[in-house]
């Protein structure tokens, strides 16, 4: 790269950062009387503690809380004469639960090759027509006959604040299923839950998506998620600012949600709680583990002191876990298992998953991005006391993360990420106990990509297509096997190459492992997005692939006025029959038609071919 191009690349960063670091802090002069949604606005004011860069360093689901923020500041529906309208949602609750009640007769049905359409599609435009509400980041839970998916829903969105069919916000969308999967029912929304302080009139509370589900039985659902809550006086003034985890639970298989049962809870002014991750013991239902990212102002605590104030010196991060042992009723004191100070603009700790083992073994991984935003590691610890201390921090595995190698944008302008998923064999097969990871990895193809050297000023200019891989550890996590691909680019290829990322992972009742993710390899021009599963019966020795999607879609980002545009979801999960009565795999997935982003779903059968 020239000196002159480097220098531009340098400056562009630093103007970008700085109009970001200026618009934040003009944010912040609002005034609390001016809108009803003061509380919430209130976020603007904890962005700019943490430095101009700090979204950037959140969950999907963090970012937009953020995002939603500002445009909240923005809108007209505001002043306290504007009371929830209970009318409309009870209404619109009764019905799709008399559906769900009613059984699969009044039920859609499944396409020709068994996908099916997850969230109800009567909400995308209900209310507007300047944009089609997207559904995203999908996490889902089964147990026998029922099905649950959570997914980021700016929809439900809609529904609590812009329709006020809530005295809270909730962004959690989910939809039902009573019939394996073939056809779902759509709520509006997650229930929220009641306002801190109702005869404010003000919103102070929301439910802010990054779904993670599961399930104990058919009946028994949790639902965990980013809360944030910011009670607020009759007049507008800010009383606190909390920063939370929540799960809302289900005892009707999905049909109704009770209220947000906080999971843990610290000062939004000095802390943000991000990407949750939550897991059931297989083998003591009652005892649930949920893992989260606590990011910090800066010198907040006492091990992370001094350090510069400019653009490297960014936010603290640490990795905690809670614990519950009454099926998440209660839950108790966090548990640290990661430390970073002072994160620059491209590095990171974050991405925690948690899982159990056969004999309670409690695992987490997660990813630490360094070097400028070049090389991730793929982290693991294991806790044999649940949850109460950790081993050794181990490095299983290594990533170039995909797209530029600092910027992070795919191919259609929506970001991805390195981040692990993690799944155990707890089937009684022979690989009983396998612990696998599964992530995207770029290092085996990049591209000279003339524009790469804007966004990566400090290497030649590149496009780096990401391909998902696998490791396996036989013992506890102790040692894992080389990174191996899932799926190479197919011989015929014609392009410069293909993205794969987004990637969800289970092992079902018979030890079989199932891999699904987004995919570009049906386009050579690496735009147009498929889902396949890669289904092994071997431990990851061999894989068979399964398309998922009939048709190639085409990405749209930012057509969504309430979500950032960057995103299109962090992760995509798959499940697996907690119960233990069906083998096979259910994988939920985004599919945008029309430039309208739904969540779709596929059972898939380990030995079928779609």
């Amino acid at each position: 790269m020239s000196n002159n191009l480097r220098y531009l690349s340098v400056l562009f960063v630093w103007w970008f950062y700085f109009s970001a670091a200026l618009l934040s802090g003009r944010a912040q002069t609002h005034k609390p009387n001016q809108t009803k949604h003061v509380g919430i606005a209130h976020l603007q004011d904890m962005e700019t503690r943490f430095g101009p860069h700090f979204t950037s360093h959140l969950s999907a689901g963090g970012a937009n809380a953020f995002h939603i923020a500002q445009v909240l500041s923005r809108t007209r529906v505001n002043g306290k004469s504007l009371r929830p309208s209970r009318e409309l949602h009870q209404e619109m609750m009764a019905r799709a639960q008399s559906k769900l009640l009613a059984g699969p007769s009044e039920a859609g049905a499944a396409g020709a090759n068994g996908l099916v359409r997850v969230n109800d599609a009567s909400f995308d435009f209900d209310s507007t027509r300047f944009t089609g509400y997207t559904q995203s980041e999908t996490s889902s839970a089964w147990c026998g006959k029922n099905i649950v998916v959570g997914f980021n829903d700016s929809a439900a969105f809609a529904h609590t604040v812009l329709q006020h069919q809530a005295p809270a916000i909730s962004l959690n969308g989910v939809a039902v299923s009573h019939d394996n999967g073939q056809s779902f029912v759509g709520l509006p929304f997650v229930n929220p839950g009641p306002a801190l302080n109702p005869s404010s009139g003000f919103f102070d509370s929301q439910l802010a998506g990054d779904p993670s589900l599961v399930c104990t039985d058919p009946q028994q659902f949790v639902y965990a998620s980013i809360q944030t809550q910011i009670p607020v006086d009759s007049q507008g003034n800010v009383l606190a600012a909390f920063a939370e985890m929540a799960v809302s639970r289900s005892s009707d298989g999905g049909v109704t949600w009770d209220d947000p049962i906080t999971v843990a809870k610290k000062d939004l002014n000095f802390h943000f709680l991000d990407k949750e991750w939550l897991a059931v013991d297989p083998h003591h239902p009652n005892r649930m583990y949920l893992t989260y990212t606590d990011f910090q102002n800066h010198g907040t605590e006492s091990d992370c002191t001094g350090g510069s104030g400019d653009i490297g010196g960014g936010p603290d991060v640490a990795l905690e876990m809670v614990s519950s042992k009454d099926g998440g009723l209660t839950w108790g004191s966090p548990t640290r298992f990661g430390r970073r100070c002072a994160l620059t603009v491209f590095s990171n700790l974050t991405g925690t998953q948690v899982a159990v083992g056969p004999n309670g073994e409690v695992y987490v991984a997660y990813t630490w991005t360094d070097d400028g935003g070049r090389l991730a590691e793929i982290r693991f610890r294991r806790s044999d006391d649940a949850g109460q201390t950790f081993g050794p921090e181990i490095v299983a595995g290594t990533a170039v993360p995909a797209a530029t190698p600092v910027a992070g944008g795919l191919q259609g302008d929506f970001r991805t990420n390195a981040d692990p998923t993690l799944v155990v064999d707890n089937s009684s097969g022979p690989r009983r106990g396998m612990v696998y990871l599964v992530w995207t990895d770029a290092s085996r193809h990049s591209f000279q990509d003339v524009w790469g050297g804007f966004f990566d000023f400090n290497s030649d200019p590149t496009f780096s297509f990401g391909d998902i891989v696998t490791s396996r550890s036989l013992d506890r996590g102790n040692t894992w096997s080389a990174a191996k691909l899932v799926s190479p680019v197919p011989a015929n290829f014609q392009g410069a190459g293909r993205d794969q990322f987004m990637a969800g992972a289970a092992v079902d009742v018979q030890g079989t492992l199932g891999i699904c993710y987004s995919d570009r390899r049906n386009d050579p021009n690496n735009f147009l997005v498929d889902h396949y599963c890669s289904i092994s019966g071997d431990g990851g020795n061999t894989f068979r692939d399964i398309r998922e999607t009939p048709v190639s879609w085409t990405p749209n980002a930012g057509t969504d006025i309430v979500i950032n545009p960057a995103y299109m979801g962090d992760y995509d999960t798959v499940s697996t029959d907690a119960t233990g009565a069906r083998a096979g795999f259910f994988s939920t997935f985004q599919i945008v038609t029309h430039g309208n982003p739904d969540v779709f779903a596929l059972s898939v059968e380990a030995g079928k071919q779609h």
